[in-house]
């Protein structure tokens, strides 16, 4: 399986736009802690996780 990073520098070769998402702080029970990522593409797809389900729905 591919890092998130390298997702990113794929990304960047190819010319795709993508957003890089990164989780800087959590309070109580979470599914991810800080430092979690994702990539997401301008179609949609998305690489990585930022801790599933609603909160990647949100982003």
């Amino acid at each position: 399986m591919r890092s998130v990073l390298d997702e990113l520098i794929a990304a960047r070769e190819r010319g795709l736009e993508c957003v890089y998402c990164q989780v800087v702080e959590t309070r109580g029970s979470t599914p991810q802690k800080a430092g979690a990522v994702m990539l997401v593409y301008a179609d949609g797809r998305q690489a990585g996780t930022l801790g599933g389900g609603c909160i990647e729905a949100d982003v």
